[in-house]
């Protein structure tokens, strides 16, 4: 039976600022074992590449990275986006993630950015056409300047030497390239799934919580997922016995460089306090402040509800109970606050002897600055979206207005920005609320469970 080893065809499309058109390639047959590895080191060799000291990269159809650097691979930019693609190492067999009929991408050299188009064109003998079975991947057909052997341009047998494609054939084919090079693998991400993370939080799964990150866009809900990476390492991750090992050291590690440099990039209240915190975690140092077990999206909540006597919330600082404020308040007793909690209240099971504070949750003003600042983040530049900038126009359109908080949300409704205006609302009073925290020298970890 004959050999069906894969052919890849790969087309060198652009490197240093320029694009080739026609692009020069090579056809490899390439053996079952073949690893991303091998195939990279193959095809730079093929391409004359002879300083080899440099990153490779593939890049699969779905967004999929094939990369050297599982931690390398974070991303500092304080751009939008995953924290962390999803990623593969390159000792994975090629044969296992392309087929027949698959294009991917590989860049040589992260920096002059050579990069390849690669199609997997069909199976063949390696006997037959490359005369021997090899046992790394080889090349048996080429063409176009590196220079070509032959003067061939193109990969066409039949075609005459030095013959040009029309003008229009030509353009048609560079606009493929520049749309190959700009977007192949590079499609907007979902947002994360909040409610699936919250979940794999509350289960203490770090292999969860960390999955639930990968390949997602955050940017609205920084806060909320760097409280649930610092549960992760304060639940075993951080440098000493026990730590995990591997791809979940390596996936948390890049996940939190990446965050910390996101939060510090957006600078809203309490992102530098979560910032330095992650850091000292990651270092394996204690973080600033001490540690109050106090559920912080609970917090967060009860201090953002406005009751008809009072808003904010009270909170114990020495066990983290969470009290609305308006409750409190009603009560009566001795005048009820802060100091009626101290001496204890029993209808609302608080006992005698700690420590309780009022924390605003400034009121309807801080509701309508919310608002006003989901529009100012559509319109920052690190968005960049055109569908985002009309977004914000329309919101800002739609709060002008008489009735603009009704006519606020409905266009959030018409927009489809529910879940991500609720994201950045939420994550802006976990900020307020660390904030809080900090300002007594404390800081949020998980409270205990039952």
């Amino acid at each position: 039976m004959a050999r069906r080893w894969q052919i890849i065809r790969v087309e060198l499309v652009s490197g240093r600022g320029q694009v080739f058109m026609p692009p020069p390639g090579r056809d490899l047959i390439l053996p079952p074992s073949t690893t991303f590895e091998e195939l990279g080191l193959a095809i730079d060799q093929a391409l004359a590449r002879w300083d080899l000291a440099h990153l490779r990269e593939f890049a699969l159809a779905d967004g999929t990275r094939v990369v050297e650097d599982r931690v390398e691979t974070a991303d500092f930019s304080g751009f939008v986006g995953p924290l962390l693609d999803k990623l593969l190492e390159q000792t994975k067999k090629v044969k296992a993630y392309a087929q027949v009929g698959d294009v991917f991408r590989y860049v040589f050299d992260l920096g002059d950015d050579w990069t390849c188009r690669c199609t997997v064109t069909g199976l063949g003998d390696p006997e037959r056409l490359y005369g021997i079975v090899p046992d790394t991947p080889v090349v048996f057909w080429g063409w176009g300047s590196l220079p070509d052997q032959y003067g061939r341009t193109r990969p066409d047998d039949g075609a005459a030497d030095g013959e040009q494609p029309d003008a229009r054939r030509q353009a048609q084919e560079e606009q493929e390239v520049l749309r190959f090079v700009a977007e192949f693998g590079r499609g907007k991400p979902a947002f994360v799934e909040l409610g699936a993370l919250r979940a794999a939080d509350a289960s203490g799964d770090a292999r969860a919580v960390l999955d639930a990150l990968i390949a997602v866009d955050v940017e609205p809900a920084l806060q909320q997922v760097g409280q649930a990476l610092a549960h992760v390492w304060d639940a075993g991750a951080a440098p000493g016995a026990g730590r995990p090992r591997g791809r979940l050291r390596d996936d948390l590690i890049a996940l939190t460089l990446a965050l910390a440099g996101r939060l510090n990039v957006r600078d809203a209240p309490g992102d530098a306090l979560l910032s330095k915190a992650l850091l000292a975690r990651a270092r394996g140092e204690q973080p600033e402040g001490d540690p109050l077990p106090v559920d912080l999206e609970v917090l967060a909540d009860t201090m953002a509800s406005y009751g008809d006597a009072a808003d904010g919330a009270y909170l114990d600082l020495d066990t983290g109970q969470v009290l609305p404020a308006d409750l409190v308040d009603q009560t009566g007793r001795h005048g009820a606050g802060a100091s009626g909690l101290e001496e204890g209240i029993e209808e609302l099971d608080v006992e005698p002897g700690h420590r309780w504070e009022r924390i605003d949750g400034g009121g309807r003003r801080e509701q309508g600055a919310e608002r006003r600042a989901f529009i100012d983040y559509l319109n920052a530049p690190t968005i960049g979206r055109q569908a985002n900038i009309d977004a914000a126009d329309a919101l800002r359109q739609a709060l002008d207005q008489r009735g603009g908080n009704r006519r606020f949300h409905d266009a959030l409704g018409e927009l489809g920005l529910v879940d991500q205006w609720l994201a950045f609302r939420d994550d802006r009073r976990w900020g307020r609320a660390r904030v809080e925290l900090a300002s007594h020298g404390l800081r949020p970890v998980r409270p205990q469970r039952p």
